[in-house]
C-alpha cells in the first residue's frame, strides 16, 4: 500500500473491529472499535515488532 491520504484516513469508519491502516513505512492508523483512531510507529526493539502510540486517541464516539 502507498502512504496514507486524507481520503483514506476520514473514510476509515467504525466496523466494530479493531483495524490497521499502514502508509508502508512503519506508520499506522488504527481504529477503534468504537471509531476512536491512534497513531501508532512500528518499530523492531532487539528483534521484536513492537508498535508505539504517537499521543493520544481523537474522534472517540
Amino acid at each position: 500500500m502507498g502512504a496514507l491520504t486524507v481520503r483514506q484516513i476520514e473514510a476509515a469508519k467504525a466496523t466494530g473491529k479493531r483495524y490497521f491502516l499502514s502508509d508502508g513505512r512503519g506508520l499506522l492508523l488504527c481504529d477503534g472499535q468504537d471509531g476512536a483512531k491512534t497513531w501508532l510507529v512500528r518499530v523492531s526493539i532487539n528483534g521484536k515488532q513492537r508498535d508505539k502510540p504517537l499521543g493520544k486517541a481523537w474522534g472517540a464516539r
